[in-house]
């Protein structure tokens, strides 16, 4: 099961990972589950620019995901940011709104 303390030190270690040619780099962390019911995952985005006067700025995204596979394919929707919804709350939406459907094979509404 995720964590809080892995959620900080992914965030913290993330713009060490950013890609110089591509300028950003992308980490997913997964909450783990039963196989057939989905995943919640957590998707950590570093961006790297540089401004007007040549200084490189770091932006960081993190955003809550249901994560499942339908049809060989796979399907995520969105259910919030972190830390505005926090690991608590995105796991009770996750378990109440999306593993259900998920589990039954229907496509959950988020």
């Amino acid at each position: 099961m995720l964590t809080e303390l892995q959620i900080t030190n992914a965030i913290k270690a993330i713009p060490g990972k950013v890609n110089p040619e591509k300028g950003r780099a992308t980490m997913e962390l997964s909450d783990g589950g039963e196989r057939g019911s989905g995943r919640l995952s957590l998707l950590i985005r570093a961006r790297e620019k540089q401004d007007s006067e040549q200084v490189k700025k770091t932006t960081i995204t993190s955003e809550w995901y249901a994560v499942w596979h339908r049809d060989g394919h796979r399907v995520k929707s969105k259910i919030g940011t972190y830390p505005d919804v926090s690991l608590k709350a995105a796991r009770a939406v996750f378990r109440d709104s999306f593993r259900p459907e998920i589990a039954i094979g229907k496509t959950p509404v988020g």
